[in-house]
């Protein structure tokens, strides 16, 4: 019975290793797999035919030694010991809001964020993005829903809730298909990347 086994867990185990060679699993925040990702991983799989890729959308922080994951996407710094990290883009903010929030009286300066709705978010750029528009002593946003993910947000801003601090990597196509109105020309650098 022990070698029976022992060939059945053998057999399994090449089964799994040639499906694994041709498998790339990609772990990726849910608002960057949705909104950034997923529009351009056609052109991957046009090129690579003959690999089968797997998307994990997840908060979860990767542990390369557990986890069965080839690539990580995430934002952070530079420093990433034992890891080999590439820079894929800067994280840039702005604020944006629907087309037709406030029955489309959009604000026409940064001040005039002082009476809309300002959603917060919680990787907390709006500090930045207030000095860097001049708004010295403006503070985070501290009452209304906190969005964990970006893509919740934007669908918020895009829904009329309010404005919101959006990363241009993930909003610029709505920009382009008019669902977002991007506010002001001043943007915020994230410390990350």
């Amino acid at each position: 019975m022990r070698a029976a086994l022992g060939d059945i867990a053998a057999a399994t185990e090449a089964m799994r290793s040639g499906d694994r060679e041709r498998r790339l699993v990609i772990s990726l925040l849910p608002s960057f797999a949705a909104r950034w990702l997923t529009p351009r991983i056609d052109n991957f799989i046009e090129q690579y035919p003959e690999i089968d890729v797997e998307l994990q959308s997840t908060h979860t922080i990767t542990d390369f030694s557990l986890d069965d994951v080839d690539v990580v996407l995430r934002f952070g710094h530079d420093n990433h010991p034992g890891l080999f990290a590439e820079h894929l883009l800067d994280a840039v903010f702005f604020p944006a809001c629907a087309p037709t929030y406030n029955g489309g009286r959009l604000p026409k300066a940064p001040s005039d964020l002082a009476s809309v709705t300002v959603l917060r978010n919680d990787y907390e750029m709006w500090h930045a993005w207030f000095a860097a528009a001049g708004l010295e002593g403006w503070k985070e946003p501290r009452r209304g829903v906190l969005y964990q993910d970006a893509s919740q947000q934007m669908q918020a801003v895009m829904d009329g809730q309010g404005v919101g601090l959006v990363r241009r990597s993930l909003a610029m196509q709505e920009i382009v298909n008019g669902r977002l109105v991007r506010l002001f020309d001043i943007e915020a650098r994230s410390p990350w990347t």
